[in-house]
């Protein structure tokens, strides 16, 4: 960005040229934080004599306004980008706290089959599987513990502890949230790269940066999902990757995965987002881009 105010003045610039000029001396202030644009600099982009005719105005403003549609869509992705990652650390708390719920719980089931010939020792560990089941459970709510509650016999203490539905239901509706708002800056990346190769430059360098890390957010919580699951099933030889774990909480693996690969763009966003640089680029600026 160097002798910007030379470049203007000197050259004979088209007006999408003067226009990018502009913009792109605000994206590198947006990435670096250094102002780029002098006094001298905006006066001579603005400068009236340049602008030779009304094509060379209407040209120039439909891009400046696609610019500043840019940073609308920007903020909204910042938006959705914040709600997603709060939603992320609540289903990283909840699905940790169910999982090894859930461990601990068909840990316990295992010993209840055999409880009426045990020795003391087994029935001293099923009474600590019993326990660290119930302290998951109870710090995370809404949760039921069934045919647990009393402690007073020994019996009560080895039944399954079950998780309620409405508990289940935590992780599920968590999990959707956390897709959909994914899906949406899909979505606005779909749109910005489109509206990049009708600018011929990059705006949607921080949409591929929020996508980047709720990608790697969800790649953490799958490993944790699978850590904690998988453990269970170690001495049975069964952890391997396409492992299915049949429990009482979680049908299958997959049901709890934040498995991003195969979403698509949301036609209904695009729709209603599309429409705000169709006003500037022209109707039907993005197809077959």
């Amino acid at each position: 960005m160097k002798d910007i105010t030379q470049v203007v003045k000197n050259g004979n610039l088209t007006a999408k040229e003067r226009a990018l000029v502009y913009i792109n001396a605000e994206i590198e202030k947006d990435k670096t934080g250094k102002e780029v644009l002098t006094a001298e600099d905006i006066k001579a982009i603005k400068n009236p004599k340049a602008f030779i005719n009304d094509s060379y105005i209407d040209t120039y403003n439909n891009h400046i306004e696609t610019w500043r549609a840019v940073i609308v869509l920007g903020i909204d992705a910042q938006i959705l980008f914040s709600k997603a990652t709060l939603v992320f650390q609540g289903l990283l708390v909840t699905a940790s706290f169910i999982a090894k719920s859930t461990v601990y719980s068909l840990k316990l089931e295992e010993f209840v089959k055999n409880i009426e010939s045990s020795d003391e020792t087994i029935k001293e560990k099923a009474d600590v599987y019993f326990e660290l089941s119930y302290r998951f459970i109870d710090d995370l709510k809404p949760f039921t513990v069934v045919n647990g509650k009393n402690k007073s016999s020994s019996k009560s203490k080895l039944k399954v502890i079950e998780l309620s539905e409405s508990s289940k239901k935590a992780v599920y509706i968590q999990r959707e949230y956390f897709i959909a708002f994914y899906e949406a800056l899909l979505t606005y990346q779909d749109i910005l790269k489109k509206v990049s190769k009708a600018l011929d430059t990059d705006v949607c360098y921080k949409v591929n940066e929020y996508i980047k890390a709720l990608k790697e957010n969800a790649k953490n919580y799958n490993k944790i999902i699978d850590m904690v699951l998988v453990d269970y099933h170690t001495d049975k030889n069964a952890h391997d990757e396409k492992l299915q774990v049949q429990d009482k909480t979680f049908k299958t693996r997959e049901d709890v995965y934040l498995d991003l690969e195969d979403l698509k763009v949301n036609q209904k966003v695009f729709e209603e987002n599309i429409g705000y640089f169709e006003q500037f680029l022209g109707k039907g600026f993005w197809e077959g881009n």
